[in-house]
């Protein structure tokens, strides 16, 4: 495959990892809910996840032995191991961004709910 066409393939897989409604937008707009990998239904956040360790997999360190199941649909992830993809790929991200970078990355937060 060429140079070209892997990249192209790689920035749509970085693409498919983020909601769809904001990649035209020119800012960042803070949500007043939960959408994407915050979002409280497993349904909505687990292809969000799945997308996000695709990116994750591409990378030259050795990844966690559950990133396997990124090969999976979403529908077929039992909860737990969801969860526990879940919690493998943020602990793995925030690694690899402390290490290429120096400092702790950022990652997604619920809303919390009105008192």
């Amino acid at each position: 495959m060429q140079t070209g066409t892997l990249l192209k393939k790689i920035q749509q897989v970085a693409l498919n990892a983020f909601g769809h409604a904001f990649l035209h937008l020119p800012f960042i707009m803070i949500l007043y809910m939960n959408i994407s990998l915050v979002t409280n239904d497993r349904r909505e956040w687990v292809p969000f996840v799945l997308a996000l360790v695709n990116v994750m997999s591409c990378w030259e360190e050795s990844k966690p032995e559950v990133f396997k199941y990124r090969l999976h649909h979403a529908e077929e992830l039992l909860e737990g191991l969801a969860l526990k993809l879940e919690c493998k790929a943020a602990h793995f991200y925030t690694q690899m961004f402390y290490n290429y970078f120096g400092h702790a990355s950022l990652i997604p937060h619920c809303v919390l709910p009105a008192v």
